[in-house]
């Protein structure tokens, strides 16, 4: 249920707003969920308790897919004339809002799933970095990367990201005119 409303103000004007088209994000989580179920049925199907654990991990897939339709329901896209706006949460509403100052840049991608679906993905960078760890208990690395906050599986990809170009440069002409 989308419950972006509720946050806008008064004078908020929504431009658009959507949410990722059911049967490309259905698909790409279909097929994440069994590749990774597929994996763990190959390394324990010689165990002693193979049968124990097939129906251990075809219970564990029935209850991710069930956790899957329940986060779809809940996640909605919000474009303004002030800003951008995410909802998702499946116990609670959690909300993160990008106004336009804040965005550094914006890119669309289109992979394999996006093509057959007609979908792709908006990605938004607002200077934000995570730090990442890995290596071994004895042998930490850390790096760091650039965090973007994502707009899965959007339909009309392309006019999504031209109208948020748009507010970007609108935003920057009002910004070097002294009209901020």
């Amino acid at each position: 249920m989308n419950e972006i409303s509720n946050i806008l103000e008064q004078k908020e004007k929504v431009e658009w707003e959507g949410r990722p088209k059911a049967s490309a994000y259905f698909a790409s989580n279909f097929i994440t969920l069994t590749l990774i179920a597929g994996a763990i049925i190959l390394a324990i199907w010689f165990s002693q308790y193979g049968r124990l654990w097939l129906i251990a991990v075809g219970g564990l897939w029935i209850i991710l897919i069930i956790i899957t339709i329940l986060r779809y329901n809940v996640i909605y896209y919000v474009i303004t004339n002030k800003r951008i706006v995410f909802q998702k949460g499946i116990i609670g509403r959690d909300f993160k809002s990008l106004d336009y100052y804040q965005i550094q840049n914006v890119s669309a991608s289109v992979g394999i799933l996006g093509v057959v679906f007609k979908t792709g993905n908006i990605r938004i960078f607002t200077g934000e970095i995570e730090t990442v760890s890995g290596g071994t208990a004895n042998n930490q690395t850390y790096s760091t990367r650039s965090k973007y906050d994502v707009m899965f599986n959007i339909s009309n990809v392309y006019s999504i990201l031209k109208n948020i170009q748009t507010h970007l440069s609108k935003r920057k002409e009002d910004l070097y005119a002294g009209r901020t």
